[in-house]
């Protein structure tokens, strides 16, 4: 069976401001962004007190991970006809969330900042975000199909 024309996809977030006018809708981004930042900033706080290489550590990674992913599902699902775009910028906006909690921090207990790997790690969480807006848009397909 082939997959659904994106026109099928359309409607999904026919509720949502701009809906099918290929533009984006922020109010999404924003609720994808908090639903991921609350997964992240917990599991990136844990990370950073765990020992290096533990296992709690590499769970807490791994938490991140998935909470970016889920943050671009959730804002995906607001504009299924634009799931990835969304996706990805819920991942890119809780990471620069998280990242400036990570920053204030920093500075707060007097260590030293190393942005040098901000634009890797904002490339990871936006490219977690695309993954969940993927999954948002095979499910919906998944259901259109039935």
């Amino acid at each position: 069976m082939s997959d659904p024309a994106p026109s099928d996809l359309d409607g999904a977030g026919a509720d949502d401001p701009g809906s099918g006018t290929g533009a984006i809708d922020w109010r999404a981004v924003v609720v994808g962004a908090l639903v991921g930042g609350a997964i992240a900033l917990p599991a990136g706080l844990l990370g950073r007190v765990a020992p290096e290489g533990s296992v709690v550590g590499l769970l807490a990674t791994l938490a991140v991970v998935v909470g970016l992913a889920t943050g671009g599902y959730a804002a995906a699902q607001r504009r299924i006809d634009m799931a990835m775009a969304h996706g990805a910028l819920a991942g890119l906006l809780a990471y620069v969330g998280v990242q400036g909690i990570g920053v204030i921090t920093t500075l707060a207990r007097g260590d030293e900042l190393r942005p040098l790997g901000y634009p890797l790690l904002a490339a990871i969480s936006t490219s977690c975000g695309i993954l969940g807006g993927w999954v948002a848009t095979r499910n919906r397909r998944r259901d259109l199909e039935g």
